[in-house]
């Protein structure tokens, strides 16, 4: 009987026969990790060293009805803006949020390498801000932070000599000129869809644009020196204008403020008259003026909905912060002792107010509910 016989082991390949390729899927994913990794890392590195810069964060205490923020490490409290429970805010050239629910401060903006931040707006959905180079040989940044989306990004094409941007809902509204020469106009934007729209020449803004809804505001001087200036309102949605005059010639000495309270343009005024400043209100659609109040060292108003809110010297010594719904009486909010009020806010039934001390740095945010 024949043994079986094992069988043969297969050949070698053929010498110099190369071997076969198969396409490595596993290293295009792991390259493809590596690079997200790497990104993400940078971008967390960059947040991380925004957010450790220590000075910017505040000091925030529980007081009667509110809270009180101020600054550390010797930065100067600058402008603010409320929407509902967000106190956007300014400290030297830091941009914040506050959330009053729970007293936490976010870092938006860190301007210290580009020259100071402007005074921040803020909407329902997203805060706006300014920042100026220290320089003339770059042009000014208009930032806008996505408060849902936690997201900031930069409005592109501002020209390099600017205004402070203001915010309503998701339409921002800043003024812009090439040089200082060229007429200024009033730009707007959409910060949902990016359209982009002028309002036309502003005259050259006197302190802060206001909007409201669909109301933007403005007031800017006349070349007459002697003349009063001239406040233009325009409504977004038909393109209707109103150029208003605060007071007649002669007749006042300086324009201290306005705000939109509905469809109502209030300002306040100085008068020619010692210690008489005068809160005004005009009805756009009834084209009716009625004064709100008279006295010395008013600080001008601010409004939301049919609400006025501004601050005045108190009997009692201090200052007191009063409101008043358009077509009803005023009514006392708080009562500040100490310091000196130079702005007020108002949204909803938040009111905040900012007091400068007798020292430089001596500032304070302090907010309450409307009763």
């Amino acid at each position: 009987m024949t043994g079986a016989t094992s069988p043969a082991p297969p050949a070698p390949p053929a010498s110099g026969a190369p071997p076969e390729n198969h396409p490595s899927w596993v290293r295009a994913l792991l390259v493809s990790v590596v690079v997200l990794l790497v990104g993400a890392a940078l971008g967390v590195a960059g947040y991380v060293l925004e957010q450790s810069r220590a000075t910017w964060r505040p000091q925030v205490a529980v007081v009667d009805g509110g809270w009180r923020l101020s600054t550390s490490h010797g930065l100067r409290l600058g402008g603010a803006a409320l929407s509902g429970e967000r106190l956007a805010w300014e400290a030297g050239p830091f941009t914040l949020l506050t959330d009053l629910r729970t007293g936490a401060s976010r870092l938006l903006g860190a301007a210290a390498t580009a020259g100071s931040a402007s005074a921040p707006s803020v909407s329902d959905r997203f805060v706006v801000w300014l920042e100026v180079p220290a320089t003339g040989t770059r042009e000014a940044v208009v930032w806008a932070y996505d408060v849902a989306r936690g997201r900031r990004t930069r409005v592109n094409h501002v020209e390099g000599i600017s205004q402070s941007p203001t915010v309503s809902g998701t339409t921002a509204v800043w003024e812009d000129r090439g040089t200082l020469t060229d007429p200024a106009q009033i730009r707007a934007i959409d910060l949902d869809t990016g359209r982009r729209f002028s309002l036309g020449e502003s005259g050259g803004v006197d302190r802060q644009i206001v909007i409201s809804g669909t109301l933007v505001a403005w007031a800017a001087w006349r070349p007459d020196p002697a003349a009063p200036p001239v406040i233009t309102v325009v409504d977004l949605t038909d393109g209707r204008r109103w150029n208003i005059a605060p007071y007649l010639q002669g007749q006042g000495s300086g324009l201290l403020g306005i705000a939109l309270a509905r469809r109502s343009l209030v300002w306040a005024r100085s008068t020619s008259a010692a210690n008489a400043d005068q809160i005004l209100a005009y009805d756009l659609d009834r084209a009716t003026v009625r004064l709100l109040t008279q006295g010395p060292d008013l600080v001008p108003p601010a409004a939301d909905g049919d609400l006025v809110v501004w601050a005045q010297p108190s009997a009692q010594g201090g200052t007191q912060v009063v409101g008043m719904r358009l077509g009803g009486e005023r009514f006392p909010i708080a009562n500040v002792s100490g310091g000196s009020v130079r702005s007020v806010l108002v949204s909803g039934k938040t009111v905040a107010w900012n007091v400068a001390g007798a020292l430089l740095f001596d500032t304070y945010l302090q907010t309450t509910r409307v009763p």
